[in-house]
């Protein structure tokens, strides 16, 4: 066998690789047969050994042989190793043979067998189908535990939220009571201060109409004095004018500052002569006094200012009328909320619990 046999037998699967190796060793055994028949029938034809055919033939023969000798060795190498690896072939081949014998008689056992096999797989299917059930049991009655101690907790707790609830409904519907006392005086505080400047304003007014008319009939009697003085002087000057014509470029400033002096004693006397009537400053002392305890009773020193207050006292009762209703709604929610909570307290109180019905 060379080495195209060799590399050809290692490529084949086991099976095929053992047939080859097997032809190969009859063939191999046949050619050695026929060569050692044709040798002997050669000799005693030849008449002549291998020694004296190789010493007729010279030393390239003898080259020829040592190759073929060479190549015997590589051969029959070779050949050994086929063999070795032939018995591990063999040796594995009758392991897997065992082995599959052995499958083959676990693959078809007995009826007994089969069913009992059945039965433990069937048993062991249901144990864990059990398991499974028990573990989803063991769970749906921790929920259920935990359920029904939350709720006997909130069934203790509601008494208490009862009582919160309705101590923060009486505490708004106090508050509420005390807005309204607060609105109330309000309202009433600003109603009287609005009488209380409706009333200083007119009075104010007739008063400033008083005082003006006065003012006119004053003013208009001063003018009166004025223009009868100043038309006695023109005419004394007049009459001077004419006795001192000589003397008139030198002193024509002098009636100027004449007149001047003589306008402003004239409207001091009469200033004067023209006294303020009593009525009038009563009336002024009066509406002083009042003016002075109503800056003192809301505590502002201006007109405007007091203004100011009232635009802002009638925005703050806006703001209490709003706060009111805000509250009114925070206690009609808060009733309900009681009034839903005392049903469900009483729905929970008298109905059965699931602990019940366990």
């Amino acid at each position: 066998m060379d080495s195209a046999d060799t590399e050809t037998v290692r490529g084949l699967p086991l099976r095929e690789q053992r047939i080859r190796i097997q032809q190969l060793e009859k063939e191999s055994e046949h050619n050695a047969a026929r060569e050692i028949l044709e040798n002997d029938h050669k000799l005693p034809r030849d008449a002549k050994t291998l020694g004296n055919y190789l010493l007729d033939r010279g030393p390239a023969l003898q080259n020829i042989v040592e190759k073929q000798q060479r190549r015997l060795c590589t051969l029959v190498e070779q050949h050994n190793g086929l063999q070795y690896t032939l018995r591990l072939r063999e040796s594995q081949l009758l392991e897997m043979e065992n082995t599959m014998k052995s499958l083959e008689r676990h693959s078809n056992p007995d009826p007994k067998k089969r069913h009992y096999d059945q039965s433990v797989r069937l048993l062991e299917n249901c144990l864990e189908k059990m398991s499974m059930k028990i573990t989803e049991a063991e769970h749906i009655q921790n929920t259920y535990i935990r359920v029904e101690e939350h709720i006997h907790r909130e069934v203790r707790e509601m008494p208490q939220v009862l009582d919160k609830l309705q101590s923060t409904v009486m505490r708004g519907q106090t508050e509420l009571s005390e807005v309204a006392q607060i609105s109330q005086s309000a309202l009433a505080a600003v109603e009287s201060t609005k009488g209380m400047l409706v009333q200083l304003e007119r009075q104010l007014m007739t008063e400033r109409q008083v005082i003006d008319g006065k003012l006119n009939t004053k003013h208009l009697e001063k003018e009166r004095g004025v223009e009868g003085r100043l038309e006695r002087e023109e005419g004394d000057r007049r009459i001077s004018r004419a006795s001192n014509r000589s003397k008139d470029q030198k002193k024509s400033i002098m009636p100027k500052e004449d007149l001047t002096d003589t306008i402003d004693p004239v409207g001091v006397r009469v200033a004067q002569k023209s006294p303020t009537p009593t009525n009038t400053q009563q009336s002024h002392m009066k509406m002083a006094k009042e003016m002075d305890d109503l800056k003192e009773a809301l505590g502002c020193t201006d007109l405007q200012e007091l203004e100011s207050r009232l635009v802002s006292q009638t925005a703050t009762q806006q703001q209490l009328h709003t706060q009111m209703k805000q509250c009114e709604e925070r206690a009609a929610q808060k009733q309900e909320e009681l009034a839903a909570l005392e049903l469900q307290y009483a729905q929970i109180k008298f109905n059965p619990g699931p602990g019940c019905e366990r």
